[in-house]
């Protein structure tokens, strides 16, 4: 039989062994056209089988997250919804920690449609994260909780800035905020994009252009319709 059908099947059935926890980092960038996240998964490989069957999980190539999550609840998805195809997973070997571990980094974008854009005033967008499309849930309805020994960040393009932030970050700059755990409340964040002049311009002239196209629409057909009417009147 295939040596890789069997690992691959090995790692779908799952292992009877739990996987120790060592930390989670999960890094969301805001792009021009979707925002890309990674995962950082850190995972202790405690005894020689757990190396084994890590070695053997990389062996296969073509790992998914399904057949990852018998290593730990946190290979998973913490954004949604997910662009398709968008998906890559590399295993490795951390040694870091002056133990044995390894690492698993999935990568992978999400659309701009959980960011819900409201304008604010006539070269300002106001953009907030959909707390919905977080894994980062507790048992209360509606907070936000990270667990010990993970962080998550958002970072903005340059030039935005943020509106407002909730729960408190634990590291802040102008572009980024970082949340460590353990940390439970209310999230909400939002952030503002400041259109340039000329792109004001080019979207007034736009409008314009459109409105003005109305105009001259509206006009022929009450055109038509006076010349039908008037058709209509003498015959």
């Amino acid at each position: 039989m295939n040596k890789v059908f069997v690992l691959s099947l090995l790692l779908l059935l799952g292992f009877s062994r739990a996987f120790s926890f060592y930390s989670l980092n999960v890094n969301a960038t805001v792009q021009q056209s979707y925002i890309h996240v990674e995962q950082d998964l850190i995972i202790l490989l405690d005894t020689t089988a757990d190396q084994n069957d890590f070695g053997a999980a990389q062996m296969t190539g073509s790992n998914t997250i399904l057949q990852l999550t018998s290593f730990s609840p946190d290979v998973k998805y913490f954004f949604s919804p997910i662009i398709q195809n968008s998906t890559k997973i590399t295993m490795e070997r951390y040694f870091s920690l002056g133990m044995p571990a390894g690492e698993i980094i999935i990568t992978y974008d999400v659309p701009l449609s959980v960011l819900q854009d409201v304008r604010v005033s006539s070269r300002t967008v106001q953009y907030s994260l959909n707390s919905s499309s977080l894994a980062f849930t507790s048992p209360s309805p509606g907070q936000f909780y990270i667990p010990q020994s993970t962080t998550f960040s958002l970072t903005i393009p340059s030039g935005d800035y943020f509106n407002s932030i909730s729960p408190p970050p634990s590291v802040e700059s102008s572009s980024s905020v970082v949340w460590t755990g353990p940390l439970v409340g209310f999230f909400k964040v939002s952030f503002n994009q400041e259109e340039s002049l000329s792109t004001e311009v080019s979207n007034f002239f736009t409008q314009q252009a459109l409105e003005f196209n109305y105009y001259i629409i509206a006009v022929v057909l009450l055109i038509i319709a006076g010349f039908l009417v008037y058709k209509l009147s003498i015959d």
